[in-house]
């Protein structure tokens, strides 16, 4: 055993001396800080204006806090804060812009005017094309408004049911303070994957590094296949008998898969997917077999002829990814069997 690990650390030590090598055990870690990084910036799937109207000098405190919400909330889409109509229209035809809300000067009237039954629109949407995205937006405007519209359709529906008059204080703050005891714990959604446990909500950005990250490992395993039949080809294990120059590929393969996986964890705990130790653990050590057996059986097809596994490397890697729920399960189950990336992300999940 101490022989053995030996061996390991000499690898270790001499793959390091290896500027490619360093390049992709970097490339990984590297990634996940970019795209943790992008993850935070704002989306550019749409960009949308916000006005909030003035009138006479006077513009609503409802229409800037409904404004002022939408501008920090974090979302897939880019808000602006535009400061008129007009210019909005001008961004709008310009295509700087794909949509623009314009939150008018006497929202609360509006609002206390549709609480009561009149049908009167709250806000004017200005939209460059009706597409699917721009209409999705929407929701996020109704889920802006529905607070303030909420509230006031319970408070004239218990000024009309108990005969009371909505403009007493002391109506209004007995119901304010009602209003206020509703509230939902927890989320209304819960996301359970299909092994009936909780998942937690991650950044479309970031969804994929854990696929990407298995996608990797399995590339440095190939590359420590690589390194080991360069050094057979030169000569490096001519004094070991035919028969036993395999367990030293073994041994490559488990000193590069150790150091990537040690890559592989930081880019989880960087892009905040690492879940309990435990099953994080199980899981790498799974993908590792997975990857060595597949790798394995890989080098023995090819007969360590190194050019045919360079020209077989990019369509198993292809196949690897289309067959393993990184970006879409397309559920091709001939791409799946073989397939250490769908192992692992299942049993990740």
């Amino acid at each position: 055993m101490r022989q053995f690990l030996r061996w390991e650390y000499l690898l270790c030590k001499r793959f390091f001396r290896r500027k490619s090598f360093l390049v992709l055990l970097l490339l990984l870690p590297l990634m996940g800080l970019l795209i943790r990084a992008g993850s935070r910036e704002k989306s550019g799937i749409l960009e949308i204006g916000i006005v909030a109207e003035e009138k006479e000098g006077k513009s609503s405190p409802l229409a800037a806090s409904i404004a002022e919400n939408l501008l920090q909330s974090e979302s897939v889409l880019h808000y602006r804060s535009i400061k008129s109509e007009s210019a909005a229209r001008d961004l709008l035809r310009a295509g700087k812009l794909d949509a623009a809300w314009i939150l008018p000067a006497d929202l609360e009237t509006r609002v206390a005017r549709m609480a009561a039954g009149k049908n009167i629109p709250l806000v004017d949407v200005l939209e460059r094309e009706d597409s699917a995205l721009v209409k999705l937006s929407r929701e996020n405007l109704y889920r802006a408004l529905f607070p303030t519209v909420s509230y006031e359709i319970y408070r004239n529906f218990l000024a009309e049911n108990f005969d009371c008059d909505p403009d007493d204080p002391a109506f209004t703050k007995e119901i304010a303070a009602r209003y206020a005891e509703i509230q939902i714990d927890g989320d209304l959604i819960s996301y359970v994957n299909e092994g009936g446990r909780e998942a937690a909500a991650v950044s479309y950005l970031r969804a994929p590094l854990r696929g990407m990250g298995a996608l990797w490992l399995l590339l440095m395993s190939f590359v420590a296949l690589l390194y080991y039949l360069e050094d057979l080809r030169q000569g490096m294990f001519d004094f070991v008998p035919r028969a036993a120059q395999r367990r030293y590929a073994l041994r490559y393969l488990i000193a590069v898969q150790g150091l990537a996986s040690l890559a592989f964890s930081a880019l989880l705990l960087a892009g905040g997917l690492f879940g309990h130790p435990a099953r994080e653990i199980a899981a790498l050590l799974l993908l590792n077999l997975l990857c060595l057996l597949l790798v394995m059986s890989i080098g023995i097809l090819t007969r360590g002829k190194r050019s045919l596994l360079i020209a077989l490397l990019l369509p198993l890697l292809l196949l690897s990814l289309i067959g393993a729920p990184v970006f879409l399960d397309l559920g091709i189950r001939a791409l799946e069997l073989a397939n250490p990336l769908y192992y692992y992300l299942k049993f990740a999940a």
